[in-house]
């Protein structure tokens, strides 16, 4: 190729590299804007499901409900974690490195359940039928 250029072969190498520096930072830069998309459609959905959740009214705010739109905050939240990459690391199994002893839905069950109490007690919630 060098030949075929006419340069010597330390130039080539250095062109080559700039070009695979440009298109590494190109790449990088159309991920940053998809995650940016995906990440506003994310903040969206959650501002929508807690809208929905105050415009319930107090007698219809059951546990179930609540515990409905926690599940999916929750979900969007681990979905933003992941467009950034700021999940917590795992293991090639899939299972959290220094796991809590407790199991991770087992402790965002007790947080929920904690909180749905809190929430009752206020009279923000209403019981439903467990």
């Amino acid at each position: 190729m060098a030949k075929e250029l006419g340069m010597t072969q330390p130039a080539v190498s250095q062109h080559l590299a700039s070009i695979r520096a440009e298109w590494k930072q190109s790449r990088l830069e159309e991920f940053e804007a998809v995650a940016e998309v995906e990440l506003e459609k994310l903040d969206a959905r959650e501002a929508e499901l807690i809208a929905a959740y105050e415009r319930t009214p107090l007698e219809n705010r059951t546990v179930e409900l609540a515990a409905k739109l926690s599940d999916s905050v929750v979900n969007i939240v681990k979905r933003r974690c992941g467009i950034r990459g700021t999940d917590a690391p795992k293991k090639p199994d899939g299972s959290p490195v220094d796991a809590d002893p407790m199991e991770p839905r087992q402790v965002l069950h007790e947080r929920l359940r904690t909180r749905l109490n809190e929430l009752i007690k206020a009279g923000l919630v209403r019981p439903g039928n467990n």
